[in-house]
């Protein structure tokens, strides 16, 4: 496997983590440091994570990172976000109080309720702009799939 710089491991990467939320209902957490690089080019850089699968009512928390300070943020592209809803996004606080400073942001999805035996499947399409430059150039990619099947 291909050595990746400092930047790729901060910036690609995926880590599921299921936690058992109820009886019936997990959380599953998304980091950015492990997520596969698909392009990068001098106009575009696109991240993709491997394929998701939850079950309706699970929660599916994404974690960004982002420079704190620069006016950059992830924003979700929609509105439809196919079989989840997006119930919250938060920015964290840096670890060290700089300017520049590494932070995370955190988007969280509920699975709406899904047909026994069916699944339902959305791209989520997140990308980190500053909100007056419209179109930024750094993409990162989800496929969900929710249900049984």
């Amino acid at each position: 496997m291909n050595e990746k710089s400092p930047k790729e491991k901060i910036m690609l990467g995926l880590l599921l983590t299921g936690m058992a939320m109820g009886a019936l209902h997990a959380d599953v957490l998304l980091k950015a440091g492990d997520f596969t690089h698909q392009v990068n080019t001098d106009k575009m850089e696109l991240v993709e994570a491997k394929e998701v699968r939850i079950k309706g009512g699970d929660t599916l928390r994404i974690q960004l990172p982002l420079a704190g300070g620069t006016g950059y943020q992830w924003q979700a592209l929609g509105p439809d976000y196919g079989p989840l809803v997006l119930k919250q996004t938060l920015i964290g606080r840096p670890m060290r109080p700089m300017p520049g400073a590494p932070v995370e942001q955190l988007f969280v999805f509920q699975s709406k309720a899904i047909a026994p035996g069916s699944s339902q499947q959305v791209t989520l399409v997140f990308n980190l702009r500053r909100p007056f430059e419209g179109v930024g150039t750094k993409f990162v990619q989800v496929r969900v799939v929710a249900g049984d099947s």
